[in-house]
């Protein structure tokens, strides 16, 4: 861990710690630039599994400099118009509409270009968030240069691994591993 601490000091890094209090586990940490970050979920009806993951993101997230824009797709439901209802008076969030035919790629583009974000984050609506620090680990590796996309390792409600994250290549495009 020292070595990995000194390396990143010496490319630049600031604040740097690297917890390996897990058997077989490496994760440094830095100080990240604190860019805004734009969560874009698309949804259609289902109030409840939206709620839940609103829920989750707006309670336990620690991160502060976030939007989070909520993808209409044509929802029919009262318990949903009753949910947007009551989320009008969140200043972190902004419902848009989306109307004709469901176009998932639509959707998050739509979300995109309303986005105030240096970062955009595409999350689902059956996802609920399990640790404070989620999404600042997710922005400060997406602030590298150097990369491209980051992802989440994402649990099925047994807890066991659903996947943790995508790889480009593997099967001529980007597929999951593990």
């Amino acid at each position: 861990a020292p070595c990995i601490k000194a390396h990143l000091e010496r490319r630049g890094f600031v604040g740097v710690e690297v917890d390996t209090s897990a058997f077989g586990v490496l994760r440094p940490r830095w100080t990240g630039h604190g860019s805004r970050v734009s969560i874009i979920i698309p949804t259609r009806d289902r109030a409840a599994m939206l709620r839940a993951c609103l829920t989750s993101v707006l309670t336990i997230t620690a991160y502060p400099n976030y939007e989070i824009l909520l993808v209409d797709t044509g929802s029919v439901d009262p318990q949903t118009e009753r949910l947007y209802e009551e989320l009008a008076s969140e200043p972190r969030i902004r419902l848009l509409r989306v109307h004709g035919e469901f176009n998932y790629s639509g959707a998050n583009n739509r979300g995109a270009a309303e986005a105030s974000g240096d970062v955009l984050l595409f999350l689902n609506n059956d996802i609920e968030v399990l640790h404070p620090d989620w999404l600042d680990e997710l922005a400060r590796w997406a602030e590298l240069r150097e990369i491209g996309c980051v992802g989440a390792k994402l649990l099925y409600p047994d807890g066991t691994i659903q996947h943790a994250g995508l790889v480009m290549g593997l099967e001529g495009h980007a597929s999951q591993v593990f």
